[in-house]
Parts: structure tokens; C-alpha cells; sequence
């Protein structure tokens, strides 16, 4: 049993090659990896995962309108996940897997700018276009079909 033990915390999560003294945890829940990973699929899984600063503008119904977060695209050992987790605390993360996903657009939308742009631009530029991310996605509790408004900062 003790032997057992030493072997999953020895081994990494991910290849199960034995662990260096230098080992990595997983960053988040969401990954989906039980247990430490050594530097070579660390450095593997972080880059596959392209992440975001976000904006849930609305449509689903466990998130308020207008809330900050980070959306992450998980592409890692076929996960294919979209995870927008909100920054505020007390909010669990919307998870949308590549099986649930029915749609995805990029729209383009004219949205009036903040007074600082308005400074800025001597008055002159009082709408901006925005480019929205609609997700259109199945909720498999429900069966139902939810879409959600995100625009990403950066």
C-alpha cells in the first residue's frame, strides 16, 4: 500500500515517467489532471491552452450580465473545452466541450465608447465596434440550447 502511494506521487499525472525534484501542478481544476506533471508535459499543456480576458455580456442564466473573467480554450489531449471562468469570486466556471458546442460566430457590434475614448478623440468618436464571441451551445441538463455574448479584451 505505502508503495502504491510513492508511485502516483513519483510519476507524472500525464506520461507516468518518473518525476525530477522539479515538478509542476496543475494550474487548474478544470484541466482535468489529477496529480503533479513533470516539466516536459507542463510546458506541453500550457501550450495548448490559449486564455484570455473576458467579458460575459449575457445569456446564461448561472452568470450575471457584465462580469470579468477569463476565457481559456483548452486543446491539450483532445480536452477541445471552452472554460470562461469569472474572476469574482462565489461563480463556478461555464464549461463548454466541443460535443455541446452548436455554434460560434464573431459579430460585430456598435457599442458607444467610454468618456476617456471621447476625450481622446476630441469628441469625434462616440461609438466603437466591438467584436462579440456568441457561443451557441447545448446544456445537456435541459437539453436545451443556450447562447452566451462574450467579447475578449485583449
Amino acid at each position: 500500500m505505502l508503495e502504491r502511494f510513492h508511485r502516483k506521487h513519483d510519476t507524472c499525472a500525464r506520461c507516468n515517467n518518473t518525476l525530477g525534484l522539479r515538478s509542476h501542478e496543475p494550474e487548474e481544476e478544470y484541466w482535468g489532471i489529477n496529480g503533479k506533471l513533470c516539466k516536459n508535459c507542463y510546458d506541453l499543456v500550457k501550450s495548448d491552452i490559449r486564455q484570455y480576458d473576458a467579458h460575459h455580456i449575457s445569456g446564461y442564466d448561472r452568470l450575471p450580465a457584465e462580469i470579468e473573467g477569463d476565457l481559456s480554450v483548452l486543446l491539450f489531449d483532445e480536452k477541445n473545452t471552452i472554460v470562461f471562468s469569472p474572476k469574482k469570486k462565489g461563480f463556478l466556471p461555464l464549461q463548454i466541450t466541443s460535443d455541446l458546442l452548436e455554434d460560434c460566430k464573431i459579430i460585430t457590434r456598435n457599442e458607444s465608447t467610454s468618456m476617456k475614448r471621447r476625450i481622446f478623440s476630441v469628441g469625434v468618436s462616440k461609438t466603437k465596434d466591438k467584436r462579440h464571441l456568441k457561443l451557441t451551445f447545448l446544456k445537456a441538463a435541459r437539453n436545451t440550447f443556450h447562447s452566451i455574448w462574450i467579447y475578449t479584451t485583449r
